[in-house]
Parts: C-alpha cells; sequence; structure tokens
C-alpha cells in the first residue's frame, strides 16, 4: 500500500518549485537583458602647454585617476567613460552624464570631473581619467575612487574617500601628504624629501621606499583601528623611528634593534635607523600591526 505523501512534504515541494522557477525566470530575464545592452562610449583627449614644473589640480567624483609620467613641456588629459542601457540613446545619454570641465592658469592646469546630483540607471558603467604630466609635477588631487600615480617628482597631496591609493617611482617634496580615507595606501619605490604624511581610517598603508640623508627628513604614518601598517626602508636609514600602537603589535626585523618605551595607554617602541639620524619616522595605530622591514 502506498503512503500518503505528507502535508509539510507537499508544502516544502512546492516551494522549492517555486524557488527553482524564480532562479530560472531571473536567470533568463538577466541573459536577455545582457543581449539586449547597447554600449556607449566618450572618449576625448586634450593637450596644454605647461613649462617645466606645472602644478596640476584634479577632482575626481567617478571613476578611477591615473596620472603617470609624460612629454616635458605638456599636459595630456585623457577622458574614457562608458555606459551600458537598452537603448542607444539612453546609454550616450547616461555616458555623457559626466563632465569634465579644465582651466588653465599660466602653468596651473585644473581638471574636475563632476556628477549630476540624480544620475541616470545604467546596465553597466565605468569612467576613467588618465593624465600625463611632465617629470618635474607638484600634484593636488581629491578623489572618491581609486588613484594611480607614477613617474612624478613633486609635492604631492592626495585626498581620497573610498578607493585604493597607489604611488610608484615617485619622488615626493615639500609637505606632501597622502591621506586614502577608507581606502588603502600603498608607496613602492618611493624617494622622500622634505616631509610626507600617510593616513588611512580603514585601509592599510604599505611604504617602500628611501629617506633622503642629511636634509631632516620625516615620515608620518597615521593608522586606523584595523589598518596594518607595512614600512620597509634600506638599512642604515639617516632616520630615528617612533612606533606607538593601542592594541597591535610591532614585527621589526633585528637589524633595527627597536627598544620598547613607555607611551601612557598606548605600547611604544623607538630606534635609531641609522648614525646620529637627523630625520624621524613616527608611527601610530590604533589597533592594526606594524611590519617594519629591511632591504
Amino acid at each position: 500500500m502506498i503512503e500518503p505523501i505528507p502535508a509539510y512534504a507537499r508544502a516544502i515541494g512546492s516551494m522549492l518549485a517555486l524557488a527553482a522557477f524564480l532562479v530560472l525566470a531571473f536567470c533568463l530575464v538577466f541573459t536577455t537583458a545582457g543581449a539586449a545592452v547597447t554600449i556607449a562610449t566618450v572618449h576625448n583627449t586634450a593637450t596644454y602647454t605647461v613649462g617645466a614644473a606645472p602644478r596640476v589640480r584634479v577632482d575626481v567624483q567617478y571613476g578611477a585617476l591615473i596620472v603617470e609620467e609624460g612629454r616635458d613641456g605638456r599636459v595630456v588629459v585623457d577622458d574614457h567613460r562608458s555606459a551600458g542601457s537598452i537603448t542607444r540613446a539612453a546609454a550616450g545619454a547616461t555616458a555623457n552624464q559626466t563632465h569634465v570641465t579644465i582651466n588653465q592658469q599660466a602653468d596651473e592646469v585644473d581638471i574636475r570631473e563632476t556628477n549630476p546630483t540624480f544620475q541616470l540607471v545604467s546596465l553597466g558603467r565605468s569612467a576613467q581619467l588618465t593624465l600625463q604630466v611632465p617629470a618635474h609635477t607638484d600634484l593636488d588631487v581629491t578623489s572618491l575612487g581609486n588613484v594611480t600615480v607614477s613617474g612624478i617628482d613633486g609635492n604631492v597631496r592626495i585626498q581620497g574617500s573610498s578607493g585604493n591609493t597607489t604611488l610608484s617611482h615617485v619622488s615626493l617634496r615639500g609637505d606632501s601628504t597622502i591621506d586614502g580615507g577608507t581606502g588603502g595606501v600603498h608607496l613602492d619605490n618611493v624617494t622622500l624629501s622634505g616631509n610626507a604624511s600617510l593616513k588611512s581610517a580603514v585601509g592599510d598603508l604599505a611604504f617602500t621606499g628611501s629617506l633622503t640623508p642629511g636634509g631632516g627628513t620625516n615620515l608620518r604614518i597615521s593608522a586606523g583601528r584595523f589598518s596594518n601598517v607595512s614600512i620597509t626602508l634600506p638599512h642604515p636609514t639617516d632616520a630615528r623611528a617612533t612606533v606607538a600602537t593601542r592594541t597591535g603589535n610591532l614585527n621589526p626585523d633585528p637589524i633595527w634593534h627597536f627598544s620598547p618605551v613607555q607611551s601612557g595607554s598606548s605600547r611604544g617602541w623607538t630606534a635609531d635607523l641609522g648614525p646620529n639620524p637627523t630625520g624621524t619616522v613616527t608611527v601610530t595605530t590604533e589597533g592594526g600591526n606594524i611590519d617594519f622591514g629591511a632591504r
């Protein structure tokens, strides 16, 4: 005799069948919409004649920013964005809702990317602003997205928001500040002359490079509660290091000979990174760990 199917089993079977139907319907709609998407692209390039050491100011409200070494005597702005929608007109309108304005006064170039308060709905949108600048350029950046800078020598100030900030093969001069907001800050093969401040509220911070000796060069790193810090310097380095953290740990290369010090409610360590140091390296974290390496 065949046993009747319990009511709860029938209910579970019905729910599973409904769930499978909804998943199938979603996949069908998504696939159909994807096949019907039209992509519109906007690509503009402009070149500005400048002197040997210009100042470039950039305010980017959407997308990625790339700044790289170009030819002396000119600043090249390459604006590339795209958007997808069901119709070509809608895709074009979405891609064009981002506006890039550029103003030049002598050796100062101001670049601003803006978006409307109420943005059109799209099925995919991207933007990238690429700048080619002379090797000796002072740079002032405000950005909501990722920022990548390479190959320049000058005073650099970056105020980030949530994207990652990456500098490579850069020489920092004067009073340079790199604030990643909640994003990570990564400096690789960077030479510091003057004073530099690195900061992130949440993201990790990493500095690999060197401090110019004999000039009282100062590097200050400030990290939030969940940010880890990694520093790699040549041995010896003309600086005295001071490290403080509330709940994190210091993991130094033994070659530095760090010694613990009393620092109020924080744990602290100090070390002379070279004989008779004239510069400083100061690291402060809320809770992240600090790796202090040598190369």
